[in-house]
């Protein structure tokens, strides 16, 4: 029990994590849609019952295989085609930001590169600039990370709904299922504008960031502000 409340409060902890919650809807819209596939059920009817009864550790550890594939192979394999594809057409302007050349024109000498920090670190021996150095990887890290598990969240939420069309309604195909209501203020409407805004969001994110349709939000996401360095570029 203590095992199960301290995983509780790691979870806890990354609740207000936009990432987090990508990727964990991502593996919940993913498992409902191999449920219903392979056992007719969708997640909301998943007990410890039935886990108990039809769910083997092989079957389990099989999905986590095809999850991992599916993460590594399916969603890194396609999100790059498409990049590369969109890479090689012209670009689309109204999608680029506007403020991009200007920005550039304007602060490109008081901007490093990474590896030019990292590098002016290690010659002066300077603790503070290669601590920046890090934390900047790190943030392209978890950019990128962001922008493939909001790729992975839309592949998810097509499966889910392809395999939901077919039989019991899936997780995607109960949240697009709406009611009519004539309250402006009713739970049905709340529930359409809050699944329009996550997946406008993800759209935004995994697509049109993320694959490429909008060159890089800023041409220094790579890059350290350092003013008046002696860098040179």
């Amino acid at each position: 029990m203590d095992k199960v409340l301290s995983y509780v409060n790691q979870i806890m902890d990354r609740a207000d994590s936009f990432n987090y919650f990508v990727f964990l809807s991502t593996f919940v819209i993913f498992l409902d849609a191999i449920l219903l596939y392979a056992h007719g059920i969708s997640i909301f009817e998943l007990n410890f019952s039935y886990i108990k009864s039809s769910i083997t550790i092989g079957s389990f550890l099989v999905f986590l295989c095809v999850y991992s594939m599916f993460m590594a192979v399916v969603v890194t394999g396609l999100k790059f085609v498409i990049s590369q594809i969109v890479l090689s057409l012209p670009t689309i302007e109204f999608l680029q930001d506007s403020n991009n050349w200007n920005f550039r024109q304007t602060f490109s000498k008081d901007y490093v590169t990474t590896s030019q920090m990292r590098t002016y670190a290690i010659k002066n021996d300077n603790s503070v600039a290669l601590g920046v150095v890090a934390e900047k990887r790190q943030e392209i890290r978890d950019l990128l990370n962001l922008e493939k598990n909001c790729f992975a969240f839309l592949l998810a939420s097509l499966l889910s709904l392809a395999v939901g069309l077919e039989g019991s309604p899936s997780l995607v195909v109960s949240m697009f299922t709406f009611t009519e209501d004539g309250n402006l203020l009713s739970f049905e409407s709340l529930k359409a504008i809050l699944v329009s805004v996550v997946y406008i969001t993800m759209v935004y994110i995994g697509v049109i960031r993320g694959c490429r349709f909008q060159i890089t939000p800023s041409p220094y996401i790579d890059r350290i502000y350092f003013p008046s360095n002696d860098i040179k570029n």
